[in-house]
């Protein structure tokens, strides 16, 4: 897949198919049967304006996996929770910092977190809720990016 040549909403639509993918929300779909956002914006848990992904709750639907870089294209994002998810795994992307809209992040309740908080959460200016309870695998200070 080209990702150069191809559109916003088309890179948007990337993002959530790879997103998608790697939690897995649904262990049955295919990629084949999402070829376009629109698809994407009728799923449980998952809000949009026209073609632009606004919100993203999959609180409690025992999703498993992990949050790719790909989330960084997603950047009309005011919302990403991932939070009572116990099969969770991996560590918070760096590119969560290019979410520039999100006002609420949260991956609590699970084992989601390996290793440190990204210091670019601190580039996140309009976040109101970070929430990263009962996260076992963190380690080291929160970043004093983070204000």
């Amino acid at each position: 897949l080209e990702l150069a040549s191809r559109g916003a909403s088309d890179l948007k639509w990337y993002a959530m198919a790879v997103l998608y993918s790697e939690i897995k929300v649904d262990e049955g779909w295919t990629l084949a049967a999402y070829q376009n956002s629109s698809i994407f914006c009728t799923l449980e848990g998952v809000g949009c304006l026209s073609d632009r992904f606004l919100r993203i709750d999959f609180s409690r639907r025992g999703v498993s996996g992990t949050i790719p870089p790909e989330i960084g294209l997603l950047t009309d994002l005011d919302v990403l929770s991932l939070a009572s998810n116990s099969v969770m795994r991996g560590t918070i992307p760096t590119e969560i910092g290019l979410l520039v809209h999100l006002k609420h992040f949260s991956t609590n309740g699970g084992k989601l977190v390996e290793g440190t908080i990204p210091s670019e959460i601190g580039r996140l200016r309009s976040l109101e809720t970070l929430n990263l309870d009962f996260m076992e695998k963190l380690k080291g200070l929160i970043p004093t990016e983070i204000g």
